[in-house]
């Protein structure tokens, strides 16, 4: 029945069921659905339901609408309802409708609308969630977006300038792993730094050890042993700061912070003091990466 159902879907579908135990339900409802949704996938919730008061109000809400049982053993193989059917089945079709490969979390929030005589759906609609504006929206395309402690933040698309910095130092970087397999650089991607926190660096460097162990469907929770970020005109110093100590607390061996405007690259490792290169020197890094050297001014054109 799930074998379309990406692995977030299929752990939205364990957490419901882990929920409907804990209230001691003989049946998975639309509201342990929406619980388990909210669980699982925090960037989707957060962005359509954006205030923190109103995700936790849900699971106060359903608490106090529920009569409370006695738990059941997660040992049971509990049914879903019927209105909970309804739901798998709708985000069946709201994926066929985006052709989208795939059954997603952003799936099931749609079926779990399209069925609004449900619990979910009325608590749903109780918070300005409507079935036609969040498809369009996910028919836009999902923008991207970082999770900083359980809150939702936008990530800006680089400026022309920033784009061609960030694509030209990794195509420079590919070249040099062509020949040297020391592992994988990728663009814009999620990383799952915790559990509560997902970055999404310009550019990252993962060892082949580590890319292996890599589930190319879900936000990368390896860690990146280099992080690049080119800075842009609007990114604040704080925010800049906060995400070199997060991409080094989570494991990062170097963190690049290219500065366009300076003609600058400062580099960051763990327990020493930040290295400032200019235009007129190689950028590099040795250890991680032997025998890969780059003129700096050569990236900024």
């Amino acid at each position: 029945m799930f074998e379309r159902y990406t692995e977030k879907a299929r752990r939205v579908i364990f957490f419901a069921r882990y929920e409907a135990s804990q209230f001691g339900s003989p049946y998975i409802e639309t509201e342990h659905l929406l619980l388990g949704l909210l669980r699982e996938d925090k960037v989707l919730t957060n962005r359509f339901l954006r205030s923190h008061p109103a995700l936790e109000s849900i699971r106060q809400q359903i608490q106090e609408h529920t009569v409370m049982r006695e738990k059941v053993s997660t040992s049971v193989d509990l049914p879903v309802s019927n209105e909970c059917k309804r739901v798998l089945v709708y985000a069946l079709e709201e994926a066929d409708r985006l052709s989208h490969q795939n059954i997603g979390t952003e799936h099931l929030l749609l079926g779990l609308l399209r069925e609004d005589k449900s619990f979910a759906g009325e608590i749903l609609h109780e918070r300005g969630l409507r079935l036609s504006t969040v498809r369009e929206k996910l028919a836009q395309g999902h923008p991207a977006e970082e999770l900083v402690e359980d809150e939702s933040v936008l990530k800006a698309p680089g400026r022309l300038r920033h784009n061609r910095i960030r694509d030209f130092l990794a195509f420079r970087l590919r070249q040099f792993l062509e020949t040297n397999p020391l592992g994988e650089v990728v663009v814009d991607t999620e990383f799952q730094l915790r559990p509560n926190m997902v970055r999404i660096p310009d550019i990252a460097f993962v060892t082949a050890e580590h890319i292996k162990e890599v589930n190319a469907d879900l936000p990368i929770s390896v860690p990146l042993t280099l992080a690049i970020e080119v800075v842009s005109p609007n990114d604040g110093a704080a925010d800049l700061v906060e995400k070199i100590d997060e991409y080094l607390r989570a494991g990062a061996l170097s963190v690049w912070v290219i500065y366009p405007n300076m003609l600058e690259a400062h580099i960051f490792r763990p327990g020493v003091n930040p290295r400032i290169q200019r235009s007129q020197e190689l950028l590099s890094e040795e250890k991680l990466l032997p025998g890969f050297s780059l003129p700096l001014n050569t990236i900024f054109g």
